[in-house]
């Protein structure tokens, strides 16, 4: 992500996000580089808020990678997806989409 990114693409990001296991993935790997001081839509306590939600979209992430692969990594793997990690990856993503809303 760069430093040039508008806050609504963004949001807009995160709301597809959650649509299959891979697309998160993504999501959540570029999003690392907004963690800390690199966050150009929050300061001060907020950005420890994030942080604190990009960790827990990263637990989600490798469980779901990890499983993923442990299957031997099916092309379509969306019904483990749906039933197992979205249903934590949509709270993760509602609650930071909220938190950006409001800045």
């Amino acid at each position: 992500m760069d430093d040039s990114l508008d806050k609504h693409v963004f949001l807009a990001e995160a709301r597809e996000a959650v649509s299959t296991h891979i697309a998160f993935s993504r999501f959540v790997r570029g999003t690392e580089s907004l963690c800390g001081s690199g966050n150009p839509f929050l300061s001060g306590e907020d950005i420890s808020r994030f942080d604190k939600l990009w960790f827990e979209l990263e637990i989600v992430n490798a469980g779901a990678l990890s499983d993923w692969e442990d299957q031997g990594k099916p092309a379509n793997w969306i019904n483990e997806w749906e039933a197992t990690y979205k249903p934590d990856a949509v709270e993760l993503i509602e609650n930071l989409v909220v938190l950006l809303q409001n800045k």
